[in-house]
């Protein structure tokens, strides 16, 4: 009963925070507040996908996973908008690591999926020490090396 009413939290966060990025991707140029809420939501799916898959619940693991992708296809799509070739890259094998995860967590395999998440997790410390300042407590913003600045 726990696991699948925590499997049932876990989904509706997800589907609340798939929907913000499918609104952002509606056509229109993904903004940095955009990019920003989808930060927040890719650290929160990660975090959900981490404690689902040590606690051994593929399916509480799952809905997780495949939030990321979609996630990723945003900061792939914000970066794309501003040229940043580096950080495409980044983007893509981000996106690339959580397909990953959800091609494993299908075929059964949660330690593998374990695996590819933590090298998807990887890849965003290698962006974010590339383009991002400030911690937790000051809040994040873009570097000025990045050459990215809000409106």
């Amino acid at each position: 009963m726990r696991i699948v009413s925590r499997s049932i939290v876990l989904a509706a966060f997800v589907l609340a925070s798939a929907s913000t990025v499918v609104i952002a991707q509606g056509g229109k140029p993904v903004t940095v507040e955009q990019h920003a809420a989808t930060m927040k939501m890719i650290a929160q799916n990660a975090q959900a996908a981490n404690k689902a898959l040590k606690g051994g619940d593929a399916a509480a693991a799952t809905p997780a996973a495949e939030a990321l992708v979609t996630a990723f296809t945003t900061v792939e799509t914000f970066y794309t908008e501003r040229n940043k070739p580096d950080a495409i890259k980044l983007a893509q094998t981000a996106k690339a690591g959580a397909q990953d995860v959800v091609a494993a967590l299908k075929a059964g395999d949660t330690m593998k999926a374990q695996m590819a998440l933590g090298n998807a997790q990887a890849t965003c410390k290698q962006c974010h020490g590339m383009y991002r300042e400030g911690d937790a407590q000051t809040g994040y913003k873009f570097n000025a090396a990045s050459g990215i600045t809000p409106p």
